[in-house]
């Protein structure tokens, strides 16, 4: 995504475009506003990653299944592009579906440093969603041909699990 000098959302730009999902976290983000990038003081526009992983509702206690990331839009040297994104298993003492907000810094070899929850819904994904933010890889972000230090934003939803009763026979 894009980020103008006043620290407003200007694009989107989708790695890989899910519709279901893809529009709702469209509208989401157009209305955040992030702290502006700064150069010689002065804000300026700037790129910056915003990666979300939509958890399917599955079977209790079995993963989710992971889906390659397919890239679709050209990226920004100036952000980094994630290559491994383990998806967070559903917290056993959860309660029903929510999302987490996960702020990363990744290293200049695409290592996640530290990863800090930016907001929740409060229902007990925090732990899983820092927990897996902080086992994503990355390419690094680039500045003039060098790789850099950056800051991405990770979104985890969570979907409650279906629970299968046994069949009688």
């Amino acid at each position: 995504m894009s980020v103008d000098a006043t620290g407003d959302v200007s694009a989107i730009e989708p790695l890989r475009d899910v519709s279901s999902f893809s529009e709702g976290l469209r509208r989401a983000i157009q209305d955040w506003t992030f702290a502006p990038a700064r150069a010689d003081g002065e804000p300026v526009a700037s790129d910056a990653l915003l990666a979300a992983v939509f958890r399917p509702a599955t079977a209790y206690g079995r993963p989710a299944a992971s889906e390659p990331l397919i890239r679709r839009a050209r990226e920004s040297v100036q952000v980094p592009i994630p290559v491994s994104t383990p998806s967070p298993p559903y917290p056993p003492r959860a309660i029903g579906s929510g999302g987490v907000v996960v702020e990363v810094a990744v290293d200049h070899q695409g290592t996640v440093v530290s990863a800090t929850r930016v907001s929740s819904s409060g229902s007990g994904f925090d732990a899983a969603a820092v927990d897996a933010a902080r086992r994503w890889r990355f390419e690094p972000a680039t500045r003039r041909g060098r790789a850099v230090a950056s800051v991405a934003y990770l979104v985890f939803s969570f979907r409650e699990p279906v629970v299968v009763a046994p069949v009688a026979r």
